[in-house]
């Protein structure tokens, strides 16, 4: 479980660079 929530907080993280880059 604390690796899925690790790879979740990863994921999320990426998502939001993702998003501020397409900015």
């Amino acid at each position: 479980a604390e690796a899925a929530q690790d790879t979740a907080d990863k994921a999320q993280e990426m998502a939001d660079k993702a998003k501020d880059a397409a900015k």
